[in-house]
């Protein structure tokens, strides 16, 4: 057995042997997900490493729809003076199986810095819901763990998109031009190529699946996926009208949660991550 006193840490492997073990890692989820070679048809070049709540996502590695809640930190390697394009996809949204529904959309990132770029589709958090056989009700019991692919594409010149006909942002009533941006239109027309992309998953969450079917039904003006008294049948365009959740997933970080042990422990304690729901 190897001796544990000279055991390396991960922060000790050389960064080439890092960057092999990372892309290992990489491949294995694309590969056991189905994501290759049903989805793409290799494993992108490097990782995009993503950041929810200052937790670092291993690839494959399920995450909430709470917790995206605020747009995670992306970081992948860039060259320098490049723009970028980023598209995280759901390819396997519950209303339209087969279609490819964009979460977000930005053009003309320079480095990392997301926020700069210009929003085609303004950054909706990753969620999922099905339907029960009949399909005339939310399935709320499968909980079938559904891949989200976060892509990344080098530009090689400005990309202008009028984000306000041919995209969509916040509450408005283009909705369905989430559906026109999958990753192979996009990158054939703005000839990009793909040089990083991630993927987790995530599932139905009681509350935050309503919520967004909510945001979204409500800004089109549309049932999705059908009328649901309570969730979506509120007068189009008045999105202020769907009530967030004030619960969240008990394997998300919360915050709140993590105050509430100094409240109660006394400010010289510290809370273990089991204790801040912070094992996933």
């Amino acid at each position: 057995m190897p001796d544990p006193a000279n055991a390396r840490s991960f922060s000790d492997v050389p960064t080439l042997e890092k960057a092999a073990l990372e892309k290992g890692r990489l491949t294995e989820a694309f590969k056991s997900l189905g994501v290759v070679p049903d989805i793409l048809d290799e494993v992108p070049k490097a990782p995009v490493t993503v950041t929810v709540e200052g937790k670092t996502l291993q690839p494959g590695e399920q995450t909430y729809t709470s917790a995206l809640d605020t747009m995670p930190d992306f970081y992948w390697e860039t060259e320098p003076g490049a723009l970028y394009t980023m598209l995280i996809e759901d390819n396997n949204p519950g209303c339209c199986p087969g279609s490819q529904f964009g979460d977000l959309f930005t053009v003309n990132i320079p480095g990392t810095d997301v926020k700069s770029g210009d929003d085609v589709l303004s950054y909706v958090p990753s969620f999922s819901f099905e339907l029960n056989k009949a399909r005339d009700k939310l399935d709320v019991e499968t909980l079938t763990k559904k891949p989200h692919l976060v892509l990344v594409y080098k530009q090689k010149e400005i990309i202008e998109i009028d984000a306000l006909t041919k995209g969509h942002i916040n509450c408005n009533e283009t909705l369905t031009n989430r559906f026109n941006f999958p990753h192979k239109a996009v990158q054939e027309k703005y000839d990009l190529e793909l040089v990083a992309g991630f993927v987790y998953t995530v599932t139905y969450e009681p509350g935050w699946s309503e919520f967004w079917l909510c945001h979204g039904s409500t800004g089109a003006g549309v049932s999705v996926p059908f009328l649901i008294e309570g969730v979506n049948d509120f007068p189009k365009g008045e999105c202020e009208l769907c009530k967030k959740p004030s619960t969240r997933s008990r394997q998300s970080y919360n915050y709140n949660q993590h105050k509430s042990f100094f409240h109660m422990k006394g400010w010289w304690y510290l809370p273990s991550l089991y204790d801040i729901g912070y094992v996933w």
